[in-house]
């Protein structure tokens, strides 16, 4: 009984919550871009003015926005998948396997 697991964790890259959180951020913000560039009005709210979309002049610049975002939420997905750190504890030693 001298291999016996005393302790076993996996640690997939995509399970930090500090990085969830700002890759839906950096998505948010391209989707929020392809709104922009779909509706290129000027908006008034209470606290602040938001513009024009300012480059009109640029066909399609808006679906590169919707297109990051998308490419954002796929590999934010994909990454959750992926193990990055394997420990396990046995009585005396430790492995540590990573990739």
């Amino acid at each position: 009984m001298e291999n016996q697991l005393l302790f076993e964790e996996k640690q997939y890259m995509g399970h930090n919550r500090l990085s969830i959180f700002w890759r839906m951020v950096l998505a948010v913000f391209c989707f929020i871009g392809y709104y922009w560039s779909e509706n290129p009005k000027p908006v008034q709210v209470s606290v602040f003015y938001i513009g024009s979309y300012p480059i009109d002049h640029i066909p399609n610049s808006g679906k590169v926005f919707f297109l990051l975002g998308l490419i954002i939420l796929i590999i934010s997905a994909l990454l959750t998948y992926i193990l990055h750190i394997h420990t396990r504890v046995y009585k005396g030693y430790m492995i540590i396997d990573g990739f």
